[in-house]
């Protein structure tokens, strides 16, 4: 399944709003629970939403919901202070996005997607065109994970992943960190 529909967001925004109003809770607690874990704290609120829009898997609703409702103030464009904030959260809390979120006031996805876009390589950065030396040594690279994906494949027993096109199971951070972080995750994906 792709994209929710317009009815199938006007049903999840209704069954969320109807649970608020049958919990006497404001907006602000209602999208805080949204924000916690759905096996404890919101268990009756997903139980709800669920029962309303049965046909949304449960993991495509938590998804959605958590992005639309929200009390984080910064969603938007990240300054320099911003950077610096999460570069700090990080050196705190490495790979504990929830935690970084918090600590600094954001959404934990969109830490984990500056992170790993843009502030992961540090000063090695680069960010003018690649010349020809540099892209041959990322086709190598992207060609060794390619093989190290194709060895991957040929010794799993899991059928799924014979399936999958190898292309589609590159791991562009691991491409990033062969470029010594030269080059972005995001770069590096959008080049090939």
């Amino acid at each position: 399944r792709g994209r929710l529909s317009p009815e199938e967001v006007e049903a999840i925004a209704s069954a969320i709003e109807d649970y608020r109003d049958q919990s006497g809770l404001t907006q602000v607690q209602i999208n805080d629970l949204i924000q916690k874990d759905a096996k404890t704290d919101g268990s009756q609120l997903w139980k709800h939403v669920s029962e309303q829009v049965p046909d949304i898997p449960r993991v495509k609703l938590l998804r959605y919901c958590r992005r639309t409702f929200h009390n984080f103030p910064a969603r938007a464009a990240w300054t320099e202070e911003h950077d610096q904030e999460l570069r700090e959260a990080y050196e705190k809390y490495p790979g504990k996005w929830k935690q970084i979120g918090e600590a600094i006031n954001r959404f934990s996805e969109d830490c984990r997607d500056r992170w790993r876009n843009y502030l992961a390589c540090g000063d090695n950065l680069k960010k003018n065109v690649w010349d020809n030396e540099e892209e041959q040594r990322f086709k190598e690279i992207v060609q060794e994970v390619i093989d190290m994906i194709r060895e991957i494949k040929r010794v799993s027993n899991d059928p799924r992943d014979k399936d999958k096109p190898d292309e589609s199971l590159i791991d562009w951070k691991v491409v990033s960190q062969k470029m010594n972080h030269t080059r972005s995750r995001l770069q590096c994906m959008n080049k090939w």
